[in-house]
C-alpha cells in the first residue's frame, strides 16, 4: 500500500473556506490524486437526509425492513455511497522526524473517540462533525468524605461519523499506516519543506462508506472528579461508516498532498 505523495508544498491562489462537510459534490480520493481541490466534505447532506427521513430503527420494525427504507433514502440521495467525505480542519496533530523526514499524521484518539450507542452492541470510535451546547451550568458536588468542589457541566448535542471499534482495531498496519491500541495515525515520506508548510495547516479529508445500522442515538457522559471538576453530557447522533481512504490536505490552499487507502 503506498500513497502518493508531494516532495514539494504546493502554491494556490486561493484559500480554503471551513469545512461545513454540505457539499452536493461525489468524492473519490482515490482518483482524485494528489494536487487536486476539495474544499469540503459531503457527508452532512446525506446524514441530514438519513436523519430526517429514516431515523435510528426501532423495535417495531424489523431489519429487513428498515434496510429497505434506508436504501430508498441512500438512492435519493446525489451522493452515491461510497463516494462521501468529510473534511476535518481542527485539532489535527502531526509531528515531523526530520532526521528520518517523516511525518506522522494522527487520524483517531481511540480513548478519546470511544463511545457505545442505545440499541447496538458494538462500539464505536466517533469523529464529530457537528458540536451544539445546549446547556451550562455550576453546582456544588461532594464525595463521601466529605471534600468538594464546583463542577462546571456542559450539555452538549453532536453529529458523529462512528467507526466500529473492532473494524478499525483490525486495520492492518503497513509502511505508512501505523494502529495501535492508542491511536491510527499515518507515517509518511516528507520533505523539510512540504513539513513546514503542513505545520499547524493540515486538514484530513476521510473517504467512507455508510453502513448498516445508519443511525443510532447514544449519550455519553464524563463524570466531574476532584482533580478535574468538569462534567460534560455529549446527547451523540451516530452514523456507522466503513473508512475508506484519508487523504492529508494543505488547510490553505486546499491542496491534497498524499492520500492512504485502508486495507481492511
Amino acid at each position: 500500500m503506498r500513497s502518493i505523495l508531494l516532495t514539494i508544498a504546493i502554491a494556490a491562489a486561493f484559500t480554503c473556506s471551513a469545512a461545513d462537510n454540505r457539499s452536493r459534490e461525489t468524492c473519490d480520493l482515490q482518483l482524485e490524486g494528489v494536487g487536486s481541490i476539495r474544499l469540503q466534505g459531503n457527508v452532512l447532506s446525506v446524514t441530514d437526509m438519513l436523519a430526517a427521513s429514516l431515523g435510528p430503527k426501532d423495535e417495531f420494525e424489523s431489519s429487513a425492513a428498515y434496510q429497505q427504507r434506508a436504501d430508498k433514502v441512500l438512492q435519493a440521495s446525489p451522493i452515491a455511497n461510497g463516494m462521501i467525505c468529510f473534511r476535518q480542519d481542527s485539532a489535527v496533530t502531526t509531528l515531523y522526524d526530520a532526521d528520518r523526514q517523516r511525518l506522522t499524521v494522527y487520524l483517531i484518539n481511540k480513548s478519546l473517540n470511544l463511545t457505545g450507542a442505545k440499541n447496538d452492541s458494538k462500539i464505536y470510535y466517533a469523529m464529530p462533525l457537528t458540536r451544539k451546547i445546549l446547556k451550562r451550568e455550576k453546582y456544588r458536588a461532594e464525595n463521601a468524605f466529605g471534600a468538594g468542589a464546583m463542577v462546571d457541566k456542559t450539555v452538549l448535542q453532536t453529529v458523529n461519523v462512528a467507526f466500529s471499534k473492532k473494524d478499525i482495531d483490525a486495520l492492518a498496519s503497513s509502511e505508512e499506516v501505523i494502529n495501535t491500541g492508542v491511536a491510527l495515525r499515518l507515517e509518511l515520506d516528507a520533505s523539510p519543506e512540504l513539513a513546514r508548510s503542513l505545520n499547524n495547516n493540515t486538514s484530513l479529508v476521510y473517504q467512507i462508506e455508510l453502513i448498516e445500522p445508519f443511525v443510532l442515538a447514544s449519550r455519553r457522559w464524563t463524570p466531574p472528579l476532584l482533580s478535574s471538576p468538569f462534567e460534560s453530557v455529549d446527547q451523540q447522533t451516530l452514523f456507522p461508516a466503513r473508512l475508506i481512504a484519508v487523504s492529508v490536505q494543505n488547510e490553505k490552499t486546499g491542496a491534497i498532498v498524499a492520500t492512504v487507502p485502508m486495507a481492511h
